[in-house]
């Protein structure tokens, strides 16, 4: 007498672009033989899977097989199983078993870097790459903590690396946000990065010519120029701001 078999498959997680691994099993008696597989329309994701597995016994009533599926695109992918008894104890399923498989976008990181050093009212460079992700497509949003910074452009459309770039006019230290828009195979993602801005300060100073020496040296504070003539005639030179003194 046959046993009416019962087919069923279990998929881990299926992730933009990584492989996952489908587990059918076969119930019914000491079953044997293989199971197909193939997928049906309908689906708005692609998965790649072989044509069949055979089954192994793992019980009285139950065997399975294992297979590896990728994937190209999230979505929804809509599998049919076959069940194909290769002994005479067991009836196939009536009808190809299906299942309807959500595959989910992959998860992305951003490397953020700004080019230093940094002055304020002087341009610099940042670049967002976007990592972990299937061939990103889309925008990345800048966003600084200082009110006054100026982007060039923003946002700024990813190349085919998944990177862009902005150049970034910084007024005080502030903190840099990229915020990655995400695609149809990719999830959003963000990343922050602090910035010290520097401020240069023009000053003016004067020595006078009061020994045999015609010339002053300067030091400290990211002085420039370290030298000056000690004529009486002012001069103007650059000093970091918040600095302790110059040294003359």
């Amino acid at each position: 007498m046959q046993v009416q078999s019962s087919l069923g498959l279990f998929c881990t997680p299926v992730t933009v672009p990584n492989s996952s691994t489908c587990t059918a099993t076969v119930t019914g008696y000491k079953p044997t033989g293989t199971v197909s597989f193939q997928q049906n329309p309908g689906g708005t994701a692609l998965i790649n899977l072989p044509a069949s597995c055979t089954l192994s016994a793992i019980g009285q009533t139950t065997s399975s097989c294992l297979i590896s599926v990728s994937t190209t695109g999230a979505g929804t992918a809509n599998l049919a199983a076959t069940y194909s008894p290769a002994d005479s104890n067991n009836k196939p399923p009536p009808s190809p078993t299906t299942f309807a498989r959500p595959v989910s976008p992959a998860t992305t990181t951003i490397d953020l870097s700004c080019a230093s050093p940094f002055f304020a009212g002087q341009m610099t460079t940042c670049t967002a790459t976007v990592k972990g992700g299937y061939s990103p497509t889309g925008t990345i949003l800048w966003q600084s903590s200082d009110q006054k910074g100026v982007f060039s452009s923003n946002p700024c459309t990813l190349d085919s690396t998944g990177s862009c770039g902005v150049s970034y006019t910084p007024t005080i230290s502030a903190s840099i946000t990229a915020s990655y828009s995400g695609d149809t195979n990719n999830k959003a993602s963000s990343s922050t990065f602090s910035i010290s801005a520097n401020v240069v300060e023009t000053i003016q100073l004067t020595v006078a010519n009061s020994g045999p020496d015609t010339a002053v040296s300067l030091s400290g504070c990211s002085v420039s120029p370290t030298t000056i003539n000690a004529d009486g005639t002012p001069y103007d030179f650059q000093a970091s701001s918040g600095c302790a003194g110059i040294v003359v």
